[in-house]
């Protein structure tokens, strides 16, 4: 039989993995499922994993424990109240390119390729323009361009 001591150790854990998860659904449902970091979907599982694998050990230990809404993933994921319209159909790669010179200083456009995991000094364009140009091409061919666009319409929602 567990000790008291470990019993509260459990409850503890749980209380911990449960407002991890309260946060990273937080995150997925401001960013929206699609647009989420893939650690964002790591931590939701490896929260509910946990979470599951707690519930397990106190109810073999004949304690009771209380499930929520959110512990198994059968809720629905709450979304955001008003989910971003993204016009990458109407974006072709001269506007894109024209939005990154006109609206991203080169500071930006060198956050903008770490955000996405771009080296920004692997491109080889000169200038603002330049790098813009081959952020652009770049994820043109690495199917990243909806991406792309995306990121921008995040950064600069009223330009797109």
């Amino acid at each position: 039989m567990p000790t008291q001591e470990e019993i509260n150790h459990q409850q503890t854990l749980l209380r911990t993995h449960r407002r991890s998860l309260a946060h990273y659904l937080k995150q997925q449902a401001t960013l929206g499922e699609a647009f989420a970091p893939p650690a964002v979907a790591h931590g939701i599982t490896e929260a509910r994993e946990n979470i599951s694998r707690i519930k397990q050990i106190l109810r073999s230990w004949n304690v009771s424990v209380e499930d929520h809404f959110d512990d198994d993933g059968s809720a629905p994921v709450a979304q955001p109240a008003e989910a971003p319209r993204l016009p990458s159909a109407d974006i072709d790669r001269v506007k894109l390119k024209q939005i990154l010179v006109d609206y991203f200083n080169d500071e930006e456009l060198r956050d903008l390729a770490v955000e996405l995991t771009i080296d920004s000094e692997s491109l080889p364009g000169a200038g603002k323009s330049g790098k813009a140009r081959e952020l652009v091409a770049f994820a043109e061919r690495h199917g990243r361009f909806a991406e792309v666009v995306a990121l921008v319409h995040r950064l600069r929602p009223g330009v797109l």
